[in-house]
């Protein structure tokens, strides 16, 4: 399948639809969930209709089974989409079969990045400052969360 297929199939299923039901998904391309039922469960969770869940399964059962899920992923978070898509789009891609943790694309690691600066920012509003900086003349993007409290800035 290349990149043009992809993006068709990816667009037949629906990004936000992919997404959220991955799982559901891979277990149909897997044969651990019949396609009745996962139609059933489609038309039930009021995603589709039953010729539409039809082909939606059918056209993410192919992405499947030519190895594209993770690629198809990357397309979700390069797109224009809600960023909570995306950053669901990034926890599975971390957690589809990869064994280098590390060996994501950079939107993946800046988009993890800002949930994690933003959640532990949300959680302390009274002891961290969060700073975006851009050392070496734009080189590198960084994050810090710096503590109010001390007098020397540091977490």
């Amino acid at each position: 399948m290349n990149q043009d297929e992809l993006v068709r199939k990816l667009n037949s299923v629906g990004k936000k639809v992919f997404v959220l039901q991955f799982e559901l998904f891979r277990s149909y391309a897997d044969g651990e969930v019949s396609k009745a039922d996962l139609i059933e469960r489609l038309v039930k969770e009021g995603i589709s209709n039953d010729a539409g869940a039809a082909i939606r399964c059918s056209n993410a059962k192919l992405i499947f089974q030519a190895d594209r899920a993770v690629d198809a992923l990357q397309l979700v978070i390069a797109s224009k989409i809600a960023t909570n898509i995306k950053i669901r789009a990034g926890e599975l891609i971390a957690s589809f079969g990869n064994s280098d943790p590390l060996n994501v694309a950079p939107q993946i690691l800046e988009i993890l990045s800002w949930r994690l600066v933003a959640e532990l920012w949300r959680r302390h509003p009274s002891e961290f400052m969060l700073l975006e900086t851009h050392p070496g003349g734009g080189m590198y993007d960084c994050l810090s969360l710096w503590s109010i409290k001390s007098k020397c800035g540091e977490i």
